[in-house]
């Protein structure tokens, strides 16, 4: 329960900052999509289940505070942290280098499963290709930005690791 308290406070703590700070600061095409860095965290430290579910309200919170089409984000977080939790369980999560391409690749594929969402479900002319086009400086500055977000990305993975024993479920 606490960990639902504090996932879905961060996110809102996020949505806040991506909604008034950065939105005055960064053009659209760089502004970093933080939640991203969240679902990555899910991945290393919850179960599929908790972590899907968590995954997908912080994509309903998105959706609340971007003005889209409900669900939208909640379908590509779900379908990220999902890739994600994939190559977390197979593969080492203390490497720096993979949490960097793992920001760097869940970005693109949340860009991408929006586009392609937008392309077969909505009727939004070419807002498909406006993300599709943001993905390369969307990748450029979610792997910068992990730099920076890093040692708590990997603080919160030991820390959780620690407390649920050997292996995630």
């Amino acid at each position: 329960m606490k960990s639902l308290v504090w996932v879905l406070g961060i996110g809102i703590l996020i949505a806040f900052l991506q909604t008034t700070i950065l939105s005055r600061i960064n053009p659209p095409s760089i502004r970093p999509d933080l939640f991203i860095f969240l679902v990555v965290y899910l991945s290393m430290t919850q179960n599929t289940s908790r972590g899907g579910s968590l995954a997908w309200l912080l994509g309903l919170l998105k959706d609340c505070f971007a003005g889209v089409t409900f669900g939208l984000h909640g379908f590509a977080f779900v379908a990220t942290f999902l890739l994600a939790r994939l190559v977390v369980r197979q593969l080492n999560p203390e490497s720096s280098l993979l949490l960097v391409l793992l920001v760097s690749c869940a970005t693109a594929v949340e860009n991408g499963l929006i586009a392609l969402s937008l392309l077969m479900l909505a009727d939004a002319g070419d807002g498909w290709r406006i993300v599709l086009q943001q993905i390369p400086a969307q990748v450029v500055v979610g792997a910068l930005l992990s730099f920076l977000f890093l040692p708590f990305i990997r603080w919160g993975g030991r820390r959780a690791r620690a407390a649920s024993g050997p292996h995630l479920s």
